[in-house]
This record gives structure tokens, C-alpha cells and sequence, in this order.
């Protein structure tokens, strides 16, 4: 046999040996594979109302807690179990978190709260992994209901307008559940159903409806000039910031000054002045369309600020036209 034929020979065995190995080196690396996501599990780990799962065949739960970037301390409760799908929650509890009776202080969101965490709660103050004790406990999850937004029509507003009558204010629901407790540890718990604890409030608006029947600007009641406030052809302000409507009174004094230092005189008027200051220029009529007091200002202060629902007292000469005028609805534009 010639040198470079043993060559030759000598070199496709090397070729397969080693072409062995690799085969088998494969084949190792895919059954470690295969077997390392046989293995994997969905680890859940829930720290107060936040939460967030991993996916890994650690089994060490320390690991695990580093693995996910959470840190705990030697006084927190860890408590870390398999669930029934075969993946496994780890619970923690913090120091400052253990609530005074275990069972009873539920303040976390049932939504976001563990499987483990109420028979983690009632483990943490047990003490007695022994204790065979029987017991039946029930507990609360509250949650808020949203109230609705309802709109009413109202012909005492004008139309187009709208006024909040009710603020809308949420009710409160609970969540129930009996629970079997074996020696301090949850071992069943039954959702008992909802029970409402404070019924919502719906928010009311009324929306306007009342179409003004216009009135001639002659007939007035205000002395001041009214030239500088521009009207539509109903006679009304074609531009205001706000309408205030309410109940008006009137009242007379001549020769008297109001609250502010203005003569007491058809065109001031009487107001409360936390809610309209003095000095504000106002246009005023009744909501009935038969009456224009028209061009004012806010200059006095009401006797009706404290014990009325009054929203304005309008001043004239004489009794006999505030006997005539009495009580009535009004809309206020605010200019």
C-alpha cells in the first residue's frame, strides 16, 4: 500500500469519528433543550396591586425574585405555591402591609389579588402549622359603582341653556365570599354574589326649553343708560359671559345709598356679592316674558343671602311697584 493511500484511510477515519461526536453532541443539546421546556413554568408574582408573570425553570423562588428584578427584605412574607394549571404563584406580603386581623383586612383589588393571598393572609397569622382548627369566615371586596349622567328638559331655563342640578356621586358594591379556614390556612373559598352597600346618585342636568316672549325695551324698568348693551331683535343682550336664572323679590328705600356707595335707584340692585361682586353689569328679565327691568348693576346687598333662594332683589321707588312686581322668576345675563 502506497504512503499516500494510508493517508488517505487514515484521514476519512478521523472525518468519521469525529462527525460522531458532533451527531451525538446534537443530539444531547436538543434532549437538554426538550427537557428544559418540559420544565418551564409561568411563575405569577404579585407585590401589592401590581403584578407581572416570568417564564422560567428555576424552581428556587429567591432566584426567581431576582431573576424578575424584585427585592425583598428579611421582614417581608414570601409566600410561593403551584397553582392547579401547573404554573405557580409567588405572593409577597410586605412588613408594612400585614394587616392587625389577617382574614378581615382585605384592602387590595379583587382583580389583582393572588389565589394564595387570603390563606396567605390568614397563614401569616396563624402560627400553628398543626392546628387543626374549623372555621367559617366571611369577607367584603368593595368596589365603586360609576354613577349615570341623566338630562332633564326644564321650560323655567331658556332654551339652549343648562344648569347642573344634581353632581352625580358613585355607590358602593361588595363582593362576598365565605371561606373554609383549616387551621389558620384558606383551604376553600365560595363567591357568595354582590351586594350594592350605597346606591349611585345620578348626575341631573336640566336642559332649557322655555322660548322667551319678547317684551319692547320702552317698557324698561332701569334708569341707566342702556346704549353701550347691544340687543337682538327680541330686546335681549346679544352678547353676555353667564345666565343666572332664580326667583327676584323687590324692595325700595329713596333717597337712600346702597351697600356700595351708590344711590339707591331703579338700575341697582340687590344681590349677594360672593356670588355676583358689586360693580357687575347685569340685563334682567322675567322668565314669563311680561317683565324687562332691564340695564343694571349689582350695588347692594340682599336681605335674602342667608335664609332665601332668592338670586336678586330689584330696587324701585315706590311700595306699590314692588307690590306689583312681588315674586317672580327671572333670567339674569351677565354681561
Amino acid at each position: 500500500m502506497t504512503d499516500k493511500k494510508r493517508v488517505t484511510e487514515r484521514m476519512s477515519k478521523i472525518l468519521k469519528s469525529r462527525m460522531s461526536a458532533v451527531i451525538v453532541l446534537a443530539t444531547a443539546c436538543a434532549a437538554v433543550f426538550i427537557l428544559a421546556a418540559y420544565n418551564v413554568q409561568t411563575v405569577t408574582i404579585f407585590d401589592g396591586n401590581n403584578s407581572h408573570s416570568i417564564a422560567t425553570t428555576n424552581q428556587d423562588t429567591d432566584a426567581v425574585l431576582e431573576l424578575a428584578g424584585v427585592s425583598v427584605s428579611d421582614k417581608d412574607y414570601v409566600d410561593s405555591r403551584d397553582t392547579n394549571t401547573g404554573d405557580r404563584e409567588i405572593t409577597i406580603l410586605r412588613a408594612n402591609e400585614v394587616p392587625s386581623s389577617p382574614v378581615n383586612a382585605v384592602t387590595a383589588d379583587a382583580k389583582s389579588v393572588s389565589v394564595s393571598y387570603y390563606g396567605m393572609l390568614a397563614e401569616y397569622g396563624s402560627g400553628d402549622e398543626t392546628d387543626d382548627t374549623v372555621e367559617y369566615r366571611t369577607i367584603e371586596v368593595e368596589k365603586e359603582i360609576p354613577f349615570e349622567q341623566v338630562e332633564r328638559t326644564s321650560d323655567s331655563l331658556p332654551k339652549g341653556t343648562r344648569k347642573l342640578e344634581t353632581s352625580g356621586q358613585n355607590g358602593v358594591a361588595a363582593t362576598v365570599y365565605k371561606q373554609k379556614i383549616v387551621g389558620g390556612r384558606v383551604v376553600e373559598s365560595i363567591l357568595e354574589g354582590d351586594v350594592v352597600k350605597q346606591e349611585p346618585v345620578d348626575e341631573v342636568t336640566l336642559v332649557g326649553t322655555y322660548v322667551y316672549t319678547p317684551v319692547t325695551t320702552s317698557s324698561t324698568v332701569s334708569q341707566l343708560d342702556a346704549s353701550s348693551v347691544a340687543l337682538d331683535a327680541n330686546g335681549m343682550p346679544i352678547s353676555y359671559k353667564k345666565i343666572i336664572t332664580g326667583s327676584a323679590t323687590a324692595y325700595n328705600g329713596p333717597g337712600k345709598f346702597t351697600a356700595s356707595g351708590r344711590p339707591a335707584m331703579k338700575g341697582h340692585v340687590a344681590v349677594d356679592p360672593r356670588e355676583i361682586p358689586y360693580g357687575t353689569r347685569l340685563y334682567i328679565v322675567s322668565a314669563d316674558g311680561k317683565f324687562n327691568y332691564g340695564y343694571c348693576i349689582a350695588a347692594d346687598t340682599g336681605g335674602f343671602i342667608y335664609n332665601s333662594d332668592t338670586v336678586v332683589d330689584l330696587f324701585f321707588d315706590t311700595y306699590a311697584e314692588c307690590a306689583q312686581f312681588g315674586r317672580r322668576d327671572v333670567i339674569i345675563y351677565v354681561l
